[in-house]
């Protein structure tokens, strides 16, 4: 009992992607602010090579967001696929999936209003795929949200009851 969360994951997938994009953004920011003043307190090569390894560590994760969000779809369909569901509660899923449609975009709005501050610019200049897949998630959600309700409803059940 108690397996039908799905859907609701898939949305804790577009929030942590939301969220995580916010803090990589602001990290790469503060990094980059912090690293003229740091280099010329420090002033040795050691100090200075540490603060330009750091904030290219952060920009990295632009790539690796992907691979995040590949990583827990995939996750998401899998435990979807093994998870024995009633074609019944295809309508809630349906009706949650539907009113998630509505959140995603003002996530995707709420991330492009931090984006486009005029002191993030920079940061979301460096972060082009990061933002450009945020400012596109209402459409990647709704392909999202089918291949796990394809998962979780539509495979061959095989009847017979319980076995003991």
């Amino acid at each position: 009992m108690n397996k039908g969360g799905n859907i609701l994951d898939l949305f804790y997938i577009v929030l942590t992607v939301v969220v995580l994009a916010i803090v990589f953004m602001a990290s790469w920011y503060i990094m980059s602010q912090v690293q003229p003043d740091l280099d010329a307190h420090l002033n040795n090569d050691v100090a200075s090579n540490a603060s330009a390894n750091a904030l290219q560590a952060i920009a990295s994760f632009d790539y690796l967001l992907i691979f995040i969000i590949v990583g827990l779809l995939i996750a998401t369909i899998i435990s979807a696929f093994f998870i024995d569901t009633h074609p019944v509660f295809f309508v809630m899923s349906l009706l949650l999936f539907i009113m998630f449609m509505i959140v995603v975009p003002v996530l995707s709005n709420v991330f492009d209003g931090f984006a486009t501050n005029s002191q993030m610019i920079t940061a979301a200049d460096e972060f082009d795929v990061t933002t450009s897949f945020v400012g596109e998630l209402p459409k990647y959600f709704v392909v999202m949200g089918g291949l796990v309700l394809i998962a979780l409803y539509a495979k061959y059940r095989t009847g017979g009851g319980e076995q003991i």
